[in-house]
């Protein structure tokens, strides 16, 4: 789920309450970022056994803040300070055994840690329990998550208000509830969210939960959780300069905001970048640009950016020819149904580019970017059935393969199927082409 996805990047390091202050010189230093002095003054009460220092050294070896960075140290220091109830060293050495991160991971330690600090009442612990039941997975379990996240936001944590947003939003463990949702939004965004500005930002795009359609609305809240980081605002906004729907088009700025998504990971993003100087959006087509990103984008499974990899590996295109690496990407793309990719293997296998001519093994890829309504390989099934190459030979199917293309072409293409269709057509009986109409006809039923 991606939400929750990308809440489990938020999984809490450090949380001190006010309660939790101290006067003292130790404590005063690392409220002011100190750390070197923090850490220096907070060790000896560490070693004497106070387990608020305990926890503020294991969170400095777990951030490298005053001292380098040691998961292992941050794990022991944490798990001495929890083991006396210590409320954030328990939800923090919950997020290493959940990461794994200076030990084994252990979801189930982590679960049973987060619980314990959750049921003490700690509503950082309370929100990454139920994130944690939100998430796919065997723990998952909505009306616990659902408990969980309803404890901590009412105690006003933005994040599990904007989870709890999300759970209304789509109907989990709850009935679905849009304008619930956008309250729940609006209450995380006023605390800075960046999640929770990003979604009641869709909302008002949207006009969805009660709010009134308001881009501008809209494009304010995705500017201040992009601000933020947030990777699916900063791709709203990129789209949006794209578009023009931010007021003006601007495809510097647009790939700008792409690239930042893309360096985040976003396959989406790397994707739409790279897709972005394939095609010269951004002046001439640099296909030597391109790769990387489409490379990056086809490694997380993206199919389109699979497929545009497998198409620049057959021809060669800013990139060394390479048949098997064509072939190995355009098949991962047609494994995700991708209609596009289907056609090029249909066409490759069919001229024998690069691969043995294999009509019968061409046929089947055109039937399957057919069957998902790709107007050129419907015209050419058209084709292979009215004059039987790769086929038997059969008008009916053949009238049928192009009554269902022309819709779907232009251009050239459109007039080639509309003579090749009368043409056909003419050398058929009229039950026949009645025939060859309720095919395509049920072609369209089955589709609904």
């Amino acid at each position: 789920m991606r939400l929750t996805a990308r809440l489990a990047a938020f999984l809490i390091l450090f949380t001190a309450s006010a309660a939790d202050a101290q006067t003292d010189p130790a404590d005063q230093a690392f409220k002011s970022g100190d750390y070197a002095t923090a850490y220096r003054l907070f060790l000896p009460q560490a070693e004497q056994g106070d387990p608020q220092a305990q926890m503020h050294i294991g969170w400095m070896y777990e951030q490298g803040r005053g001292v380098p960075q040691d998961y292992g140290k941050a794990y022991s220091w944490y798990t001495i300070a929890a083991t006396q109830n210590n409320v954030v060293a328990q939800n923090n050495l919950a997020g290493l055994y959940e990461r794994g991160q200076g030990m084994v991971q252990d979801k189930p330690g982590a679960l049973k840690l987060y619980t314990q600090a959750a049921n003490a009442g700690y509503a950082p612990a309370q929100f990454n329990l139920g994130r944690v039941y939100l998430e796919n997975g065997p723990q998952q379990n909505y009306d616990q998550a659902f408990h969980w996240l309803s404890r901590a936001a009412d105690q006003g944590d933005a994040r599990a208000l904007t989870s709890l947003g999300f759970m209304y939003e789509q109907g989990l463990g709850t009935p679905q509830n849009q304008n619930t949702a956008a309250n729940l939004y609006a209450k995380a965004a006023a605390l800075n969210d960046p999640i929770a500005e990003y979604r009641l930002g869709a909302m008002y795009f949207g006009g969805r939960g009660g709010l009134p359609p308001d881009e501008n609305a809209a494009y304010q809240l995705f500017k201040k959780a992009a601000q933020q980081g947030d990777v699916d605002a900063v791709k709203a906004l990129g789209n949006a300069y794209w578009t023009g729907g931010a007021q003006q088009t601007n495809a510097n700025e647009a790939v700008r905001l792409l690239q930042r998504a893309a360096e985040q990971g976003d396959p989406e993003a790397q994707y739409a970048v790279g897709k972005a100087y394939l095609d010269g959006q951004l002046g001439q087509p640099d296909p030597v640009a391109a790769t990387p990103y489409l490379q990056k984008a086809a490694a997380s499974g993206h199919p389109k950016a699979a497929r545009e990899l497998g198409q620049m590996y057959a021809s060669g295109r800013g990139i060394s020819k390479d048949t098997q690496a064509a072939l190995r990407h355009l098949e991962a793309a047609a494994a995700k149904n991708d209609p596009v990719a289907l056609r090029k293997l249909g066409q490759m296998y069919d001229s024998g580019d690069g691969v043995p001519v294999e009509l019968p093994r061409s046929i089947a890829y055109f039937r399957r970017a057919a069957a998902l309504g790709d107007g050129p390989s419907q015209m050419q099934l058209g084709l292979d059935y009215s004059t039987g190459r790769g086929v038997k030979q059969d008008n009916v199917e053949g009238l049928m393969w192009y009554m269902l293309a022309l819709p779907r072409l232009e251009g050239n293409d459109r007039e080639t199927v509309e003579t090749a269709g009368r043409l056909v057509a003419a050398q058929m009986t009229e039950d026949q082409r009645n025939e060859a109409n309720y095919r395509a006809a049920s072609f369209y039923e089955k589709k609904r």
